[in-house]
């Protein structure tokens, strides 16, 4: 690349529209989120949105350009390009929103975080309502919630979501996940429940848990697009049961020190299975082809 062009002004003959079909939107923005680097995908997207005279043409593609640029200066002036169309426009791209709520476009949707403890009226009422101020945008991809103390919340989040992390929350019922039908990657962070259970998410691609110290017992199962399983600083983990999830491929448990049982079931993908060793620890198989060859040594007990 000779070099990435420096941004238009931000342009004044464009506005936010309220009248595009959420379904198109839907459709570019997950063709962005599949694509490795999104820049294809994302500049045919912010084409449409030009030709429709929508303003967030504008992010969109120099999101993009700001990622191929090589020096400083250029990413600068696109970063400075960004500020001044947030100033203008931000406010109008998921409509009102309250105070306290920024959000950032990245790599196929808007991102936001909400942190329940440091919100600008904090309490679980005011979180839900940040909440449920972003339910019905499709534009909203990636959402963080930190501190959160009410599992109800979660029957409050966009259903559009591709991405979701939760930390620092003391939630023991997770089902409200399961009305998050886009949802590709979940992220949990310092988890003060006993029991982890996860199943039924349609798309969910990637889990990870870290510093989840008294969960005990994990439970994934009948995830059909699940490819990837990571557990990190979850020491107090002694069950974890994973099954009918056909597309697994990837288990990394080496840093669960409490592991005793662990029961995989229904993984024909199942390749790659990285274990703690542990003197103790009952590791049962049953219909996972792929691993049929693999030494599950120095496991003391195998029970097929």
């Amino acid at each position: 690349m000779t070099g990435t062009p420096l941004p238009e002004p931000v342009r004044q003959d464009l506005t936010v529209r309220r009248d595009l079909p959420a379904g198109d939107v839907a459709g570019f923005l997950d063709d962005v989120w599949r694509e490795p680097d999104g820049t294809d995908a994302g500049l045919v997207f912010a084409d449409w949105l030009e030709d429709r005279g929508d303003a967030r043409c504008q992010p969109v593609r120099w999101s993009l350009r700001r990622e191929q640029a090589y020096t400083e200066p250029v990413r600068a002036a696109y970063r400075e390009h960004m500020t001044a169309w947030w100033l203008k426009h931000g406010n109008g791209w998921v409509g009102p929103l309250p105070g306290g709520l920024q959000l950032v476009w990245h790599h196929g949707g808007l991102s936001v975080r909400i942190d329940a403890a440091h919100a600008p009226t904090p309490g679980p009422v005011a979180t839900a309502q940040l909440v449920r101020s972003l339910h019905r945008s499709v534009w909203v991809a990636r959402l963080e919630l930190a501190h959160v103390q009410t599992a109800a919340l979660l029957y409050d989040l966009s259903p559009h979501l591709r991405a979701l992390a939760l930390t620092g929350y003391h939630l023991y019922d997770l089902s409200g996940l399961e009305r998050l039908p886009g949802l590709r990657r979940l992220t949990l962070q310092g988890h003060h429940g006993i029991q982890f259970r996860l199943a039924g998410l349609p798309a969910l691609e990637r889990v990870e848990i870290h510093g989840s110290q008294p969960t005990r017992d994990v439970l994934l199962e009948a995830l059909p697009e699940l490819r990837r399983v990571e557990l990190r600083d979850c020491h107090a983990v002694e069950k974890m049961t994973v099954e009918r999830s056909p597309k697994l491929g990837d288990l990394d448990l080496t840093e669960l020190a409490a592991l005793r049982q662990l029961f995989l079931r229904d993984l024909p993908a199942l390749r790659r299975l990285d274990l703690p060793r542990l003197a103790q620890l009952d590791v049962r198989v049953r219909d996972c082809p792929a691993l049929a060859g693999e030494d599950l040594a120095p496991l003391r007990n195998r029970r097929p």
